[in-house]
């Protein structure tokens, strides 16, 4: 990445200074480019844009750079600056020089090579209102889990982070044992509801900076930051006994449940989301395999 300039030049395009905003859930929206609609929060007081894989938000699209520019929140304000890109930045509409901040506000337009992204600070109707709708294209609407959509998007940023910090990281992927018996002999809105059981008591093991998503059918997804392959298969087994602990009782039948669960752990052979999957995939069928209601890691 290259040096950056440490001094500090702030700059308005020619408008007065803005009141300080509420920045809590302040994020981009993709207004044009890939993953039209993605939404990234600000969680830090810093986001790296760019090409390169191990950006905070990267852009795979060819005239951006690999590393393009820079959101920082500073004093309740927000900044962006131009890392010295090929083809530069855009705010509004005006070019940003490079190694300069400049404040960007609510509504403001940023633009990077052929992407264009929307600014929305965390105290605007219009964020609330676009948190609302992004919650409902990456939540699952039965189980109220995330859907494999948002599972991806989070997979990502994780990886990212692996290969920036050399961190650990851990993919979960869960099988409902023998759903299909659930479906054919209680019928698909008894399944519906051991979906929903299931989702509730897996979701009550996943912690706050973990995610949990419902990956298609029957199958559920976590992704585990900065665990190692030890400690998330002790977390699979722990899942393994609570659903087996479950035995809900469905239109008045017990439904014994049970579940199997393959483990991978990400390394740097590993070039993209699909290895970790594909790697947590076969050790899940191996599970299966071995007679299920087990963990392989």
């Amino acid at each position: 990445m290259p040096e950056q300039d440490t001094t500090t030049q702030t700059t308005t395009l020619a408008r007065q200074e803005s009141e300080t905003v509420s920045v809590g859930n302040s994020c981009l929206v993709v207004l044009r480019g890939p993953d039209l609609g993605r939404r990234t929060v600000l969680n830090g007081p810093t986001l790296s844009i760019g090409r390169g894989s191990d950006c905070d938000l990267p852009v795979r699209v060819s005239n951006v750079s690999r590393y393009h520019c820079r959101i920082e929140i500073r004093d309740g304000r927000t900044f962006v600056r131009d890392l010295g890109s090929t083809n530069g930045t855009r705010l509004n509409g005006f070019s940003v020089p490079p190694n300069e901040d400049f404040v960007i506000e609510g509504g403001d337009l940023l633009q990077i090579g052929d992407c264009v992204f929307k600014f929305l600070d965390g105290g605007s109707v219009e964020t609330r209102f676009h948190e609302e709708a992004y919650r409902r294209v990456v939540v699952d609407s039965l189980t109220q889990v995330h859907n494999r959509r948002f599972f991806v998007e989070f997979l990502e940023k994780e990886i990212s982070r692996c290969r920036r910090h050399t961190r650990s990281l851990c993919v979960l992927l869960i099988d409902i044992d023998h759903f299909k018996r659930v479906n054919d002999e209680i019928g698909h809105t008894a399944g519906d509801e051991v979906l929903r059981r299931v989702a509730h008591c897996l979701a009550s093991h996943a912690r706050r900076e973990e995610c949990l998503a419902r990956y298609g059918g029957e199958e559920f997804a976590m992704v585990l930051p900065e665990s190692q392959a030890e400690g998330a298969r002790l977390l699979a087994e722990r899942l393994c006994e609570s659903i087996e602990a479950l035995n809900p009782e469905v239109e008045g039948k017990t439904v014994p449940i049970t579940i199997s669960v393959g483990v991978a752990e990400w390394d740097p052979t590993m070039r993209t989301v699909e290895d970790i999957i594909r790697t947590a995939d076969t050790r899940l069928y191996e599970a299966k395999d071995a007679g299920r209601n087990r963990v392989a890691s």
